[in-house]
């Protein structure tokens, strides 16, 4: 009898160990790419170092090839953020005030543009220098492609948007700034 109210008591606080570790490592509620990306350059930044230390010289290269292109995917999800940031603004500014519909569909555009930062090449594909290291100018320049892409792509899930963003002559500017 007594062993049975053991294993409950063992079950009942594995189960809300799992409960909790669920919890704190995976919270509820929306995720900020953004902040999953510099979350990810940190732990190749601990990895990075680790490797200098203990791996040797190839595992830290590899880290740092790593580490570049997440660095320059962090800064081009920082900049396709800033990017509609202005562009709502402007349009707001434009149109004298906000429009719910409209800041629903900026704010969606804003977290779908930042959570799929994603290059099309491989760092092999990019590497320029004897050691294989990427450049960040190459990184950023074929990033800044994919945004133009990705941007149109994303907008023709917004036809109210893209429609009313066509309108504004200041959202029309940034618009092609920001496709071409």
């Amino acid at each position: 009898m007594k062993k049975s109210i053991l294993y409950g008591l063992f079950a009942v606080i594995v189960i809300a160990l799992f409960l909790w570790a669920n919890f704190v490592y995976q919270p509820f509620g929306e995720k900020d790419p953004l902040l999953i990306l510099e979350k990810q350059a940190e732990t190749l930044n601990a990895q990075g170092d680790f490797a200098v230390i203990g791996k040797g010289v190839s595992r830290s290269v590899q880290i740092a090839r790593q580490k570049a292109e997440l660095d320059a995917r962090v800064k081009l999800a920082q900049m396709q953020g800033e990017f509609v940031e202005n562009l709502q603004k402007a349009y707001e500014k434009e149109a004298g005030g906000s429009d719910s519909v409209i800041s629903a569909q900026f704010k969606e555009l804003k977290k779908s543009l930042t959570g799929t930062v994603k290059g099309s090449h491989s760092i092999e594909e990019l590497s320029t220098e004897q050691d294989g290291m990427p450049s960040t100018h190459i990184l950023m320049s074929v990033a800044a492609n994919d945004f133009r892409t990705h941007l149109n792509s994303e907008l023709q899930k917004y036809p109210e948007l893209l429609e009313s963003l066509k309108k504004s002559q200041a959202g029309k500017g940034m618009l092609e700034e920001g496709l071409n």
